[in-house]
């Protein structure tokens, strides 16, 4: 949602590049996994339920998106 200052480009602003459009769409993957798993957890712990097949699969979606931040980087 950043407006350059006027006069920078002229016609139409351009497009966000691929490279920060996946860079963005990697970190809000990698946040939302996590939040999703802790939320998970947390379940599990004020129930006092072991574990919930929604919790296993949070864990392992979390092993899948943990390149994440080092992918973003370079």
């Amino acid at each position: 949602m950043f407006e350059p200052p006027k006069g920078t480009w002229e016609g139409e602003i351009p497009p966000v590049s691929p490279a920060v459009a996946a860079t963005m769409n990697i970190s809000i993957q990698f946040l939302a996994v996590y939040f999703f798993a802790q939320i998970a957890r947390s379940y599990s712990q004020l129930t006092g339920q072991k574990t919930t097949k929604f919790e296993e699969m949070m864990e392992q979606a979390a092993h899948t998106v943990t390149m994440g931040p080092m992918l973003c980087t370079r």
